[in-house]
């Protein structure tokens, strides 16, 4: 054989070679871009391994404005009455973003629940069980979210529309914001959720705890406030809102006014109560 032949069938050797190994080299990975984890260098789509970006909203716990809100802290009510604030737990359901034409995107997650009915349906997963601590804000993970683009405005419900409001708490897992608490935040069937609870000591003189508890069908209050925020793909989208307790509790007279004003002034402030941190 000559050095001619000897060259040529090691280049042919190392071509099959070469073209073995790249051939056997094809990467597995994610290929959708609004994923976390994509991959550009993937060579194969891979079955289930994307991951998706979060959508959660933080709420400051504030009052006046600027001060932090704490609980077991003495304030005035409207009368210059002292006051304690002993516990606040609240649903936030639907949380969505809004573009200026009107679109909208929200999370993707969906749950299987057993409503009051015994009817087994499938609800859009996208609510958060938010309880003040003495931390000065508390943060919760509404689920994945996949878009893109400008949007103007957040909005969401303190409270829980129907059929999520139906949802027996049986039917989620013990993790989910709708199982049942240790601070109870179910009713019964037939009313559903408590919305928003807040323990008040009325009476600094008097340990007595008064627990305001809001819920049933139309007592949910839409929010709605002006967020421009772009959102890229692959990215997390974190919401900053605050929530002010001086215009939460604003016009209560705890030791003259009964239950049941002191909670519609809590629902007819609620909407003022929050605005977006600056």
């Amino acid at each position: 054989m000559s050095n001619w032949q000897k060259k040529g069938k090691r280049l042919l050797s190392a071509f099959f070679i070469i073209l073995l190994t790249s051939c056997g080299a094809e990467e597995e990975g994610c290929l959708d871009i609004q994923a976390t984890n994509f991959n550009v260098s993937s060579d194969v789509a891979c079955g289930d391994c994307c991951t998706y970006p979060t959508l959660s909203m933080r709420i400051n716990h504030i009052k006046n404005d600027s001060l932090t809100f704490d609980l077991n802290e003495v304030y005035l009510d409207n009368s210059n009455i002292p006051f304690t604030v002993n516990s606040v737990q609240f649903y936030v359901s639907e949380l969505e973003l809004i573009k200026t034409n009107g679109e909208t995107a929200t999370v993707s997650d969906q749950i299987t629940v057993t409503l009051n009915d015994n009817s087994i349906v499938d609800l859009t997963d996208n609510l958060a069980l938010y309880t003040k601590n003495i931390g000065s804000y508390t943060e919760d993970n509404f689920g994945s979210i996949q878009t893109t683009g400008v949007f103007s405005k957040v909005r969401f419900y303190v409270g829980l529309n129907n059929p999520t409001n139906q949802t027996l708490p049986a039917s989620v897992t013990d993790e989910h914001p709708l199982a049942t608490q240790t601070e109870s935040m179910y009713w019964n069937a037939t009313d559903g959720y408590i919305f928003n609870k807040i323990g008040i000591q009325t009476d600094t003189s008097d340990a007595t705890i008064t627990t305001y508890e809001i819920g049933t069908t139309g007592n949910q209050v839409l929010i709605e406030l002006d967020y421009p925020i772009s959102v890229v793909a692959g990215f997390d989208v974190a919401l900053n809102i605050d929530l002010d307790y001086g215009k939460l509790l604003e016009g209560i007279n705890f030791q003259s006014d009964d239950a049941a004003t002191v909670i519609s002034k809590i629902i007819s402030n609620t909407d003022d109560s929050f605005s977006v941190t600056e």
